[in-house]
């Protein structure tokens, strides 16, 4: 699979910068984020996708966010100064617009922040947009929320005759649940599940999030379904 490759790239860059040792002392990172890369997967064409990172802040003094910096205009980050208590957790929301992009994609945001000697730190994210896996059909591909509109149902359906184990990911910023987050798909059948959203987590106005599904035969690959929420 293609994403595969992907994965494997970001993989070695993050063994050159030192974040892939296993040997290296987190407690020289500035912040503690939940995962130094998050991958999409397949998504559809012209999609506005987001993820959240939560941030951690392990030292006994206040860390500063000084600059958010994406690594292209189509990423969207908050505006800094961010600062961050002792023990806190920031919620750190990248949206990535994909409308000009069109196949294998991999995106970073790079955090400034005023802790010294390590000041810098780097997240990213992989995606593949305009493509579809040959061997699994998601239906509806994206879906949108209004207020009133309580779930969506989606249904997963296996193109081939060898099972998959699937895994529903929601994000951090616990906009979302789903009626059922890890279960087996069996060769040539189809699965239904549910999203609902969590309306009082979820911001006013337009909001953009992704459900990533993953599926895992002898390899691992994701699917991700863009979702509009408007909150008014």
């Amino acid at each position: 699979m293609k994403i595969i490759t992907l994965i494997a790239l970001l993989g070695l860059f993050l063994i050159s910068m030192g974040i892939a040792d296993d040997n290296i002392d987190t407690n020289d990172f500035p912040l503690l984020p939940s995962e130094f890369v998050w991958v999409y997967g397949f998504i559809p064409q012209d999609a506005q996708v987001s993820h959240h990172y939560t941030l951690l802040n392990h030292h006994k003094d206040t860390i500063t966010i000084t600059e958010l910096i994406p690594g292209c205009d189509c990423t969207h980050v908050p505006r800094a100064p961010i600062t961050i208590p002792p023990g806190e957790i920031y919620t750190l929301p990248v949206k990535f617009d994909s409308k000009t992009y069109r196949g294998e994609v991999q995106q970073d945001v790079r955090i400034v922040t005023d802790y010294e000697p390590y000041p810098e730190i780097h997240v990213y994210f992989a995606l593949i947009i305009g493509r579809s896996p040959k061997t699994v059909k998601i239906d509806p591909i994206s879906t949108v929320f209004i207020m009133g509109k309580k779930s969506q149902k989606f249904s997963l359906q296996n193109l081939i005759n060898e099972k998959a184990s699937v895994s529903i990911k929601i994000d951090h910023d616990s906009g979302f649940v789903v009626s059922e987050s890890n279960f087996e798909l069996k060769g040539n059948s189809t699965v239904e599940f549910e999203i609902s959203p969590v309306w009082e987590n979820l911001p006013y106005g337009p909001h953009y999030a992704a459900i990533v599904i993953e599926l895992e035969r002898k390899e691992k690959f994701q699917l991700t379904i863009p979702v509009k929420t408007n909150k008014f």
